[in-house]
């Protein structure tokens, strides 16, 4: 009898243990109990830190601005609009006479341009068509001499003068240095205009130089950075041509990835974008290894360039330096920390690329606005002189228009051929809207108002602009203000989650309950059977 009490004793304490030991070595390496108090502490944690979602006020902060911008945007129309109407309403009942028309709404405006007179404005939009005529040749003529004679030759904006050795090569490549030849006279004659015009175009040329400057950056990066992993694989290669054992190898990894830290270093500060984007595939390729337990470098070419390539970042050096020499794996935990931040860095740089291209377009919208301005100022000069030389029975000026000035005291206008004495414009404009003039007089007439009321939208137009540009630097500011909330959400977020999920994850009362009766119920058949 007292022999079965102890088999059955016995029996029992082993199988307990053995249930111990199962849970232990199916769990995380370890049994631990589960702690009510610890585990709702680490959820409160978890979900008080998502409701306050730090990131979440950039969202805020970005439809406030939005919000901003349409606002003022609808002012500034408003106030445009606001002014044409006083304006018009100034026609339809002052006595101002339209002398004073041509000095306040055509010559100060086309001084303030940049030009001088209207035959300035109408050189200048001459000039501009040549210069778009001659691009379209330019590109079509291009690709005819690729596709004749194989090759490209010099861009026009880049190439100051043909030899007469290229002309002599064919009909086509003297055709085209003629035609460059016109549009570098007249791209001259375009950025010749100084005034506001010139200041805008200045403005436009600086931010399209950024651009390209950013771009060869980025293409330089990544040559670099491919000679770079060049550079990498043939030195590791060169050890494994020699029949290197495993651990010279790991050591030339080693050695390969700390020499060329420098360059990549530096790669990362001028073109943070290709280096983030380099990074997050080997994080990736980290991950995997990992996951896979595939970590011995000295096998996987592409393991081996993932080490090269993170090898830069600090926070992961001592999980390198193991998986290197002695092929540990790296903690998941921090390579999933370092892979949101890498994101991080690659959306900043987007982000900030983009504000680039959409600052130079807000230029290229003003440029556009200020030669929209150019011409309908030229559209309304051209048709009060023209009023005016109708009106005197003059006949049509055509070109005389470009001299044509008036003189307020004499009550006279004239051109450098052909003088009013009596002028119509000496007149307010209520006279003529009272009694509209007939035939081609009241066509000129109703030519220049219109272009009148044109040019309003233009001055709106970069009135908007200002404003997009001042919005421009809100959204720049708040895109750095965002990248820091999401790299410091990064640090703190993963730790809260993981303490959750650790705590959590406790072996359970009822659990423990679960394998004891199971045990114990294996435990009675075993002495059912012994007996």
């Amino acid at each position: 009898m007292q022999g079965r009490e102890f088999f059955i004793t016995r029996f029992v304490c082993s199988t307990l243990l053995f249930t111990a030991l199962s849970v232990g070595l199916t769990g995380c390496g370890s049994m631990r109990l589960y702690d009510a108090s610890k585990a709702q502490s680490s959820a409160a944690i978890k979900q008080n830190y998502k409701d306050a979602d730090p990131v979440g006020t950039v969202a805020v902060q970005k439809a406030n601005l939005d919000a901003l911008i349409a606002a003022e945007l609808e002012v500034v129309r408003d106030n445009q609009q606001l002014q044409l109407d006083i304006s018009l309403l100034q026609m339809a009942d002052n006595d101002t006479p339209m002398f004073e028309t041509w000095d306040e709404d055509v010559t100060v405006p086309l001084n303030g341009l940049g030009f001088k007179d209207g035959a300035a404005v109408r050189a200048f939009l001459n000039a501009r068509d040549e210069v778009a005529l001659r691009r379209d040749q330019l590109r079509g003529q291009q690709r005819r001499l690729v596709k004749r004679h194989g090759r490209k030759v010099a861009a026009c904006e880049t190439e100051t003068k043909f030899s007469d050795a290229f002309k002599k090569l064919s009909r086509s490549h003297n055709r085209y240095a003629g035609t460059c030849a016109k549009w570098q006279t007249a791209n001259t004659d375009v950025n010749a205009i100084g005034g506001n015009i010139g200041k805008a175009r200045r403005e436009l040329q600086a931010a399209e130089q950024a651009l390209r400057a950013a771009d060869k950056a980025a293409g330089d990066a990544k040559k670099a950075m491919a000679g770079i992993k060049q550079r990498h694989k043939q030195a590791v290669d060169a050890v494994k041509a020699a029949q290197g054992t495993p651990d010279a190898v790991r050591t030339a990894i080693a050695t390969s990835a700390g020499t060329l830290s420098t360059e990549l270093a530096g790669l990362a500060k001028t073109a943070p974008g290709v280096v983030a984007e380099e990074r997050v595939e080997a994080v990736l390729t980290l991950l995997k290894a990992t996951a896979g337990e595939e970590t011995q470098v000295e096998n996987d070419e592409a393991l081996s360039k993932a080490v090269l390539v993170i090898g830069g970042v600090s926070s992961l050096a001592p999980e390198l330096a193991g998986l290197v020499a002695e092929a540990q794996a790296p903690t998941v935990s921090n390579l999933l920390i370092e892979l949101q931040h890498q994101v991080v860095l690659l959306e900043h740089a987007k982000a900030l690329h983009g504000l680039e291209i959409r600052r130079r377009d807000i230029r290229k919208a003003r440029l556009e606005s200020y030669y929209a301005e150019a011409d309908e100022l030229l559209k309304f000069a051209d048709g009060l002189c023209s009023f005016a030389f109708h009106t005197a029975g003059k006949g049509h000026p055509g070109v005389q228009c470009d001299s044509f000035t008036v003189d307020a005291s004499a009550k006279s206008c004239r051109t450098a051929t052909t003088e009013i004495a009596d002028c119509a414009l000496k007149e307010p404009w209520k006279k003529y809207l009272k009694s509209p003039p007939k035939g081609d007089a009241g066509r000129e007439f109703y030519k220049a108002l219109a272009a009148f009321t044109r040019i309003f939208p233009q001055r709106a137009a970069r009135m908007e602009q200002n404003f997009n540009l001042i919005d421009l630097q809100h959204r720049e500011n708040l895109i750095h203000r965002k990248m820091a909330l999401k790299a410091w959400n990064n640090l703190a977020q993963v730790p809260i989650e993981q303490i959750a999920a650790y705590y959590e994850a406790g072996l359970k009362p009822a659990e423990i309950a679960d394998l004891l009766v199971k045990a114990l119920g294996f435990t009675a058949v075993t002495i059912g059977v012994a007996q």
